[in-house]
């Protein structure tokens, strides 16, 4: 069957840290898809100094994927969001015609990314995500809806799911984006939402569905509190603090 997209190519931008449990079957289901949607698609994992075997677990499932598979291993830990720009730039240096982002632990249904591609048919620049019913624990949801806000009063910013980690771009778009943005940012896709909103970008936001976690715990390793849902650790408080000034750095820097 010839994919409904002949000669469109795509790489898939995925960060990855101590997902051995689960990234094996997201990326088949994410196969599965992308082989009868665009005639070519690459994955870009970039493992962020994972403790458990991430990367033996990926080099591992290779063999059985219709798309290419590239492995950027990163010796040390350097979070999410700076490992999330690694992967955007090698997938920019690939040359296809768009990129795909979505996060190593699987919290979506490969299937939804097909709305992401109808919309990019449809004349779009970017297509992002907006996560229905999500099933984070409540700090997470509770710092999103904050976000929103922030966005919305601070920088003239209206989106329902800022920083959702499923985004379809067309890959010269962000190129133009990533070349705007500071080297390792701590939470990139709020400025490029910034960025897309400044530059007035076709942008949509898609309902897409949200689930747990793919593997043996439904939150992952960076919220295993021993207070629960409604615990917001240290380096989570510490994390939203670095990010606020980041955001609002940047926003400076724009306006002088």
């Amino acid at each position: 069957m010839s994919p409904p997209r002949p000669g469109m190519s795509l790489a898939v931008a995925i960060p990855a840290y101590n997902e051995a449990d689960g990234i094996a079957a997201f990326l088949a289901e994410l196969d599965a898809v992308l082989v009868d949607e665009v005639a070519e698609h690459t994955f870009v994992v970039v493992d962020d100094a994972s403790t458990d075997t991430t990367v033996v677990t990926l080099e591992a499932t290779r063999p059985s994927l219709v798309g290419e598979l590239e492995i950027l291993a990163q010796e040390e830990n350097h979070g999410h969001g700076p490992s999330v720009v690694v992967a955007y730039r090698r997938t920019i240096e690939l040359g296809t015609d768009l990129v795909l982002q979505v996060d190593g632990d699987g919290q979506f249904d490969a299937t939804d990314v097909s709305l992401l591609l109808d919309a990019i048919d449809q004349g779009r620049d970017v297509a992002t995500g907006r996560r229905v019913a999500r099933v984070d624990p409540l700090i997470r949801r509770m710092v999103t809806a904050a976000l929103n806000t922030l966005m919305r009063v601070g920088f003239g910013v209206v989106r329902s799911d800022t920083n959702c980690p499923l985004r379809l771009y067309r890959s010269a778009v962000l190129d133009d984006l990533l070349s705007q943005l500071p080297p390792a940012p701590m939470v990139p896709h709020v400025l490029l939402t910034v960025l897309e909103t400044d530059a007035h970008l076709d942008h949509v936001e898609v309902a897409v569905t949200h689930r747990d976690r793919r593997g043996s715990t439904s939150t992952g390793s960076t919220w295993q509190g021993r207070f629960g849902a409604l615990s917001m650790p240290w380096r989570l408080a510490r994390f939203c603090g670095g990010a606020l000034m980041e955001v609002v750095r940047f926003r400076r820097a724009r306006r002088t």
